[in-house]
């Protein structure tokens, strides 16, 4: 029998026999009301289980509070001061699930909250800093890894946004829909909503955003669907079709091939259950014979890739070669090929501004802290002038060309000449730095690359300058504190720590953003879509 209800049992015996026992009333409120009548010689926990059994409440769930204080389980009503008629609050206290799911959700706020402050502190970046250890950056470039010169509110909106939009896209991917909602939400709300509306025209982010909205709707099956998806859908539409051409004419002079249907199969398919669910039956059926048709032509099975993996190439990168190639075997090891040797000198090009970089550090900083412009350096000595006096130039204008030239030109006075170009004393030297000389020939062509690894779509995207292994610049000022002991050592502790989450949230992110081909978020395996389609098809095809 139930604990309570056996307690309450014996208590009522110990009343019939026991005459000289006295019951005194006690009432509550709050999670549960009422009254009840009962001796002073009930222990606190025995209270609680008569209350258990009328309020339903689980025992350890039960607080109860009377004259500020809470009643204790062991010891007897009288032993603890209770009188007659006095008054409880009864208090609910999380149960040991309710407080593991708690736990879990304050996690998960506070994880998103991470990642987005690490998603705005890379939009905010212009560069690597000035620090021996350079951080991760981004910058906007368009199809053919141009760089993209936007305004820099327009920039960090866009760049945030579409952080936030790959981080929510690899949730998604992975089946965690309510994390990657937020995300993309967020990415939304905070990014491509604060961009004018001229910007978002030209790049099809945007619309791949709202598909991937409304895609996440779908599979939780939230009721927004029905209400927002409908918006979703016709903005992905309509920045699809002003990106790529009404007909994906410039999306085919673009990029030569037809990837981006990967694109429209999930957006047709979308569109589809829509139209059904709002007994727009012809259209409905229009959208999903268009998918299913585009799922043929993309669709790659096992024995399309098994050539393929037998020359040693990836499965993502065959599929993507496949789909580009309309399944022509020797044109998709070519196109597989040619990306892999624009990736390699990607990677060169990466090689090259990284040892430009360290050159930099060599050569040390401006009076305002940045580093010296190689750029302007290689100009000045075509001029005929000094490197000596140069560097000092550019140290005393913070790399102002003009100023510069007229420091040299006009005041070489003001120059002292004896800016040594040595390694900087503040911390180890690498071996990079050991192979670095300061009077290296700046004119040998170690011009920076332009273009790395990056998250992409067809018209822009954000690309990262990738420095490894990832060390944030270090505060000298906090450093000499806690090394001269004026911080607390658990300030210190707790600095360290919130530094080390940091750092760990950012390279999470990145690890998730960066792509090295860009080309990646096509690859999409459709077997989803596929089931939609043949859910649905035979429900239309019933309804005469």
């Amino acid at each position: 029998e139930d604990p309570a209800n056996l307690f309450r049992y014996q208590l009522q015996m110990s009343q019939t026999h026991i005459s000289t026992e006295t019951l005194i009333p006690l009432h509550f409120k709050q999670a549960w009301t009422g009254s009840l009548q009962v001796p002073l010689t009930l222990t606190g926990l025995q209270l609680k289980e008569l209350i258990a059994v009328e309020s339903k409440i689980p025992v350890p769930c039960i607080k109860l509070l009377c004259a500020g204080r809470f009643l204790k389980n062991e010891n007897t009503l009288g032993e603890q001061g209770v009188k007659p008629s006095a008054k409880f609050l009864v208090m609910k206290t999380p149960s040991q699930e309710e407080q593991t799911e708690i736990k879990k959700q304050e996690d998960e706020s506070k994880r998103l909250q991470m990642i987005r402050e690490a998603a705005m502190d890379l939009a905010q970046r212009e560069d690597g800093g000035s620090g021996k250890n350079e951080k991760h950056f981004f910058e906007v470039e368009d199809q053919n890894g141009n760089k993209v010169q936007l305004p820099p509110e327009v920039k960090k909106a866009l760049i945030l946004g579409m952080t936030l939009h790959e981080k929510g896209r690899s949730f998604s991917q992975k089946g965690d829909y309510k994390t990657a909602l937020s995300l993309l939400e967020q990415a939304d709300a905070e990014g491509f909503a604060k961009c004018p509306r001229q910007y978002l025209q030209m790049i099809d982010n945007y619309g791949s955003l709202s598909l991937d909205i409304a895609w996440v709707y779908y599979q939780m099956k939230d009721p927004k669907f029905m209400v927002d998806a409908f918006e979703r859908l016709k903005k992905a539409r309509e920045c699809f079709e002003k990106c790529h051409g009404k007909d994906l004419e410039r999306l085919r002079y673009i990029k030569g091939g037809e990837l981006d249907l990967a694109l429209y199969v999930r957006l047709e398919v979308l569109e589809g259950v829509l139209a059904y669910y709002s007994g727009e039956r012809e259209r409905a059926l229009s959208r999903f014979k268009s998918a299913e048709q585009k799922i043929r032509e993309l669709r790659v099975d096992d024995s399309d890739i098994a050539p393929l993996l037998a020359l040693g190439f990836e499965m993502k990168e065959c599929r993507i070669a496949l789909r580009a190639c309309k399944k022509n075997l020797d044109q998709a090891t070519s196109y597989i090929l040619e990306k892999n040797e624009e990736r390699r000198r990607k990677r060169q090009q990466e090689k090259k501004r990284k040892i430009e970089r360290e050159q930099q550090i060599l050569y040390g900083r401006t009076n305002n802290g940045k580093l010296l412009s190689l750029e302007l350096l290689r100009e000045f000595l075509s001029m005929g002038f000094e490197q000596k006096r140069i560097l000092e130039g550019l140290r005393l204008t913070d790399n102002e060309r003009d100023q510069t030239l007229d420091l040299l030109l006009n005041n070489s006075d003001l120059l002292r000449g004896d800016l040594a170009a040595q390694p900087q004393t503040t911390g180890r030297k690498t071996k990079s730095q050991a192979k670095t000389q300061p009077n290296q020939d700046v004119n040998k062509d170690t011009s920076p690359a332009t273009t790395t690894n990056s998250t992409t779509h067809t018209n822009d995207r954000i690309e990262n300058k990738d420095p490894a292994p990832f060390e944030e610049e270090s505060d000298e000022s906090e450093e000499s504190k806690e090394s001269d002991g004026e911080m607390p050592s658990e300030d210190v502790e707790n600095r360290r720590r919130e530094k080390r989450l940091k750092e760990e949230t950012e390279q999470e992110l990145l690890d998730d953003v960066i792509h090295e081909d860009f080309e990646e978020y096509l690859d999409i395996p459709l077997d989803e879509e596929l089931q939609i389609v043949q859910e649905f098809l035979p429900l239309l095809s019933q309804q005469v």
